[in-house]
């Protein structure tokens, strides 16, 4: 059987979950000799999914993402793109002068090329179809790329995601670890490809001081509020509202022993303090896109399900001593950033709050005036990875 041959039938048997894997080894290690090293890491890869807890697999996986990136062949994933990928690569010519704005030499915020690039991949990933090898394999070098930003802004080793028998997928980070319980599939990609998808926000928790107060809204399972807990020694308050995420949250915070670092509170943050409709199209933990205490319908106009919930200004929790003021906040919540914003005035005033990372949509005006606020607060706002993702830091 010819090699290209030998590929085809592994990937093949790898969808089918028929393959073993020494195949997968065997027919990698044949692809290195050959010289077809992006078909090596695309098996490697796909075998790390599908074996995660063989760590052989892992080890020669990081071992060949390595080897790319020391002799360059890294730098150039789309050579995989079949003769149809024009339109790809348009877009990530595109997208590469559009990030450079930000994050190049001059930009608002200048990143390093490992943070770039894995800005640039994660963001051309979302133009390419999963179905297509190119999309995991993109994916797998995003996490590489993230991978190596966050070890600069640590000053740590951070290892692949290893994942147990038990369901428990591992982040080594130095001599600390990161463990969150994989309760559902939909965690499986963004816990097994954890840097990947949110490199600012790694590189914010990287400058938070110990002892610094963080509060996560927006926390869903808590991967970043124990990132912050276990890797910086902050201390978390994970504000999240949904009753599926809030036990994933609880059992997360028992499983890393840091229940003296990170508080888990089911609380709506809003503009008001009274009880509000939870909207919601998931009951699975680790779903997003959650409303609260505004009309909500799916994609076919029926309404969504809902559970009544206690919402809360921030101002109001902070004055009355449930949470200390912080340092930092997280704002992740889908929709109703402004109605937060808007109630937290009096902390957005106080000089001990250094800087908010939150994720908005600036086409929206309500959300252009909550910019407006925070500005006139004495912060500066700029795209922290995604045009999404604004970090704001005290002036």
């Amino acid at each position: 059987m010819s090699l290209d041959r030998q590929i085809d039938s592994v990937v093949a048997r790898l969808g089918a979950r028929t393959a073993t894997p020494a195949e997968c080894l065997q027919t990698a290690a044949a692809c290195v000799v050959a010289g077809k090293r992006f078909d090596a890491l695309l098996i490697l890869d796909k075998a790390v999914v599908r074996f995660p807890i063989d760590p052989l697999i892992r080890e020669k996986t990081a071992a060949l993402l390595q080897r790319m990136e020391a002799d360059g062949s890294l730098a150039s994933p789309l050579d995989m793109l079949p003769a149809h990928g024009d339109r790809i690569r348009e877009r990530h010519g595109q997208l590469h002068r559009s990030l450079s704005a930000h994050h190049g030499p001059g930009g608002a915020r200048p990143a390093t090329d490992h943070f770039f690039q894995c800005v640039l991949l994660k963001n051309l990933c979302q133009h390419v179809s999963q179905k297509q090898p190119i999309w995991q394999l993109l994916l797998r070098i995003c996490d590489h790329h993230g991978r190596r930003a966050a070890e600069q802004a640590l000053g740590q080793k951070a290892e692949v995601a290893i994942m147990t028998a038990d369901r428990v997928v591992t982040l080594p980070v130095g001599t600390r670890s990161v463990r969150c319980r994989l309760s559902s599939a939909q965690l499986g990609v963004e816990l097994l490809y954890f840097y990947a998808f949110e490199p600012g926000m790694i590189r914010w928790i990287a400058s938070f001081d110990p002892g610094d107060v963080f509060v996560d809204i927006g926390a869903n399972i808590g991967k970043y509020s124990l990132f912050a807990a276990v890797t910086r020694g902050c201390r978390t308050i994970a504000i999240e509202p949904f009753t599926p995420n809030t036990l994933a949250l609880e059992q997360n915070i028992a499983l890393n022993e840091v229940g003296d670092l990170v508080t888990a509170r089911q609380w709506a943050i809003s503009d008001r303090t009274a009880a509000g409709r939870l909207s919601y199209g998931s009951e699975t933990a680790g779903a997003a896109a959650q409303s609260f205490d505004e009309p909500a319908t799916d994609h076919g106009g029926t309404d969504m399900p809902a559970e009544i919930l206690q919402g809360y200004r921030l101002d109001d929790l902070i004055e009355a001593g449930e949470i200390p003021c912080p340092q930092h906040i997280k704002i992740d919540v889908d929709g109703t950033e402004h109605r937060i914003i808007a109630g937290m005035e009096a902390t957005l005033d106080d000089p001990r709050l250094r800087s908010i990372r939150l994720e908005i949509r600036l086409a929206d005006p309500r959300n252009q005036e909550a910019l407006r606020r925070i500005d006139a607060s004495g912060f500066d706002c700029a795209v922290d990875d995604d045009e999404k993702n604004m970090l704001c830091r005290r002036r």
